[in-house]
Order: structure tokens, then C-alpha cells, then sequence
């Protein structure tokens, strides 16, 4: 079973390159066609298997997996992604309202306006604005 990418940019030519992502079992699929049976997850993703033929019962099942793999693969680039992410500072002179005993530990609190169409006000961060009012 073959877990296999291209470049969305790529044209969606059969003869396009197909990177590896992941693989398991035998000797992986470079292609989806290669495979015995496919399922196309979107234009960028497919899963490939080798083995036999499955019937439309056991196709619905690899359907399913291979949906929740396409899942757990953007799951894990999101968590990658987020890893190199700076995280957020409270504006200077914003004091942290928590029982904390020091303020690296406390996270700043940010309520978001709502309902969203008043989204224009200044958010609230640690219970002061950017502009000084609450």
C-alpha cells in the first residue's frame, strides 16, 4: 500500500510524477496505475495497492482509509508547520491575569468580538485594547 503525492501546480497528465509519501507492505507503487487497485483522494493524492483486485465492498473501505490518510497527512504538515511558528507576544505593558508564578507560564487571554460583523473593534488582549481602552 502506497501513499503517493504530485504537485497540484503539475498538469494532471497520466504520465506525471508521483512522489512517494508513504508505503507499507510490499514493494511500493511509483504511480497509482501501477497498483492492482487506486483510489484517487483529490488531484494531488492517491493511495496505490498491490495485491489483488478488490471487490466494490472492500473498495469502499480503501476509499474511507485513504480518506482518512489524506487526513492524518495534512494533520501532520499543519503540526510541522505550526512547530516553526513564533508564538505570539502580549503587547508591552500588558500584565497577565493569572495565577501564575511567573509570567512565561501564563497564556495572554484574547477574546474575540462577537458576533463577527463587529470584528472592526479592536480585539481584547489581557483585558487591555492596543489603543488603551477596554
Amino acid at each position: 500500500m502506497t501513499l503517493l503525492e504530485r504537485d497540484p501546480a503539475a498538469p494532471a497528465a497520466p504520465q506525471a510524477a508521483w512522489t512517494i509519501v508513504a508505503s507499507a507492505g510490499g514493494p511500493p507503487v511509483t504511480r497509482p496505475d501501477d497498483g492492482d487497485s487506486d483510489v484517487l483522494v483529490d488531484v494531488a493524492l492517491a493511495l496505490g495497492v498491490r495485491g489483488r483486485t478488490l471487490p466494490a465492498s472492500d473498495r469502499r473501505i480503501l476509499e474511507a482509509f485513504a480518506a482518512q490518510a489524506a487526513v492524518a497527512l495534512r494533520h501532520r504538515r499543519l503540526a510541522e508547520a505550526a512547530e516553526q511558528v513564533a508564538p505570539l507576544e502580549a503587547p508591552t505593558g500588558c500584565a497577565p491575569r493569572c495565577s501564575a508564578p511567573s509570567a512565561t507560564t501564563c497564556a495572554p487571554r484574547w477574546r474575540p468580538r462577537w458576533p463577527p460583523w463587529r470584528a472592526c473593534a479592536a480585539p481584547t488582549w489581557c483585558g487591555a485594547s492596543p489603543t488603551g481602552t477596554s
